[in-house]
């Protein structure tokens, strides 16, 4: 793995007009305004662009000179050819329940109450259970607060980092897991439940 950690808006101006811009917030989605109608800003656009050398990689149709073109993966090498990554070629057909062993059986109208998701909860199990190396559940949540932890009878989540004791008390971890969730991080409140949730406490 690579990782490689680099500015806000990498390659933009570093400050416009005394405010930064490279590096800062500014840097995001449109980071020079006003190109249409300022030509200042429109010259620092282009001047922006140009120092990306479009004159050394494309020609004068607009396309790849032949050394970058040459530089694509072919063949299988290709993301979208891969045969790992291509479900089409790796997809078998899932052995199923008797769906109808589910149902719920309503005695009479507004009194039987059931909730869909914990039985939605049984069928994930037990098509889990039938599938145990060509099924996974993929989640945005956790699945034991949506009511889904049926499924741990059969699959715990994958897990292949530390585990810690407290990992034992309801965890569900497992690095044969088969449940996958990728839980809303991409807030504070998300983020804090991942990491509660998940057992991570030694950040």
């Amino acid at each position: 793995m690579i990782v490689l950690r680099t500015p806000k808006g990498w390659t933009a101006p570093r400050k416009v007009e005394g405010h930064y811009l490279e590096g800062f917030r500014r840097a995001h989605q449109v980071p020079l305004t006003n190109v249409a109608s300022d030509p200042g800003r429109l010259k620092l656009l282009e001047s922006w662009l140009l120092s990306y050398g479009p004159d050394k990689h494309f020609d004068e149709q607009g396309r790849l000179v032949p050394e970058l073109r040459a530089m694509a993966p072919h063949g299988n090498r290709r993301m979208s050819a891969n045969p790992v990554a291509n479900g089409g070629l790796l997809r078998r057909p899932l052995e199923l329940p008797d769906m109808r062993k589910f149902a719920v059986r309503v005695e009479r109208c507004a009194v039987t109450s059931a909730g869909s998701v914990p039985v939605l909860g049984e069928v994930l199990r037990d098509v889990a259970r039938l599938n145990p190396h060509n099924f996974r559940v993929f989640g945005p949540d956790e699945t034991q607060s949506n009511r889904l932890e049926a499924i741990y009878e059969t699959a715990g989540k994958v897990w292949l980092g530390e585990y810690f004791p407290e990992d034992a008390d309801g965890g569900e971890l497992n690095p044969r897991g088969r449940v996958m969730e990728m839980l809303s991080e991409h807030t504070v409140e998300g983020w804090l439940e991942g990491y509660l949730l998940s057992g991570r406490h030694g950040l």
